[in-house]
């Protein structure tokens, strides 16, 4: 039905059938909206990040799932690149028992009803851990096959361009509170282009979000409580979190807004 669907609107029957690629798919996803998960549980992931994730309720996305599916299917089969292949699908997404969209569907309705701290990784993953490296898989797959950004969003942790000494506070601390988690920049997400889509959605949670930014002076705060309309946009968002990266500002709670709006830890911040 979905197929149907896409090329009686489009006309795009053959370049459905023949071209078949991935930029192809994109486009003809691209003429139809997406709907976000509606109903997320209080306290999960799926409430965290609720604007960047398909909805699993119904079939008015079946269209999505039917694309996530194949993809799914192409990693596996090992028709990407090297850094998209069936290494890189953790123990939840390398099942043979994802055979249609529905199995899709509810494995990523699982990870949206999981708390986000059982998802992100914060921190380096060596080989040697098995349970860490598992989940690191896990979270990446969740981002890929699960969400409207396609890709996993890109942090300060992972991105050559943004390591430099101005993120030093957010360095893993060698000496942590037991008490506290440590604050870590590869749960940051970077400023940079590739983290557009990631950032567009975001905006529009920060700005109807019912979350507490505290009691603070925060670049954040202000932000949100601006009504000039050139300044309620992703990039100016974006910007905001990059300049919150870089301050010399050390208080606690400025570093909790932080990790709520710009981070993959989410509004909640599960310790």
């Amino acid at each position: 039905m979905a197929v149907f669907k896409v090329a009686a609107m489009t006309g795009g029957v053959i370049l459905l059938g023949i071209a078949g690629t991935y930029a192809v798919k994109n486009w003809l996803l691209s003429l139809f909206n997406q709907k976000h998960i509606t109903s997320p549980q209080t306290g999960t992931f799926g409430e965290d990040f609720q604007l960047h994730f398909l909805d699993t309720t119904d079939d008015e996305n079946d269209l999505y799932w039917e694309f996530k599916l194949k993809f799914l299917e192409e990693v596996k089969a090992g028709i990407h690149d090297s850094k998209r292949d069936s290494s890189s699908l953790s123990n939840e997404f390398s099942t043979p028992n994802i055979e249609n969209i529905e199995a899709l569907k509810k494995i990523c309705a699982a990870a949206y009803n999981k708390k986000t701290k059982d998802i992100h990784v914060s921190g380096g993953v060596t080989a040697d851990d098995a349970d860490k490296l598992n989940k690191s898989k896990y979270e990446e797959n969740v981002w890929m096959f699960c969400s409207m950004d396609k890709i996993m969003p890109v942090t300060l942790g992972v991105s050559p361009s943004e390591r430099d000494k101005s993120y030093e506070k957010y360095e893993i601390n060698s000496n942590p509170s037991p008490k506290k988690e440590n604050t870590k920049r590869s749960s940051l997400v970077s400023s940079i282009w590739v983290n557009a889509s990631f950032w567009k959605r975001q905006t529009k949670a920060f700005f109807s979000w019912d979350i507490s930014l505290l009691e603070t002076n925060s670049a954040l705060k202000e932000l949100r409580q601006t009504n000039d309309k050139s300044k309620r946009t992703w990039k100016e968002l974006a910007r905001v979190c990059e300049s919150q990266y870089k301050s010399e500002n050390n208080e606690e709670t400025t570093d909790e807004v932080v990790f709520k709006v710009c981070s993959l830890r989410g509004k909640t911040i599960q310790t």
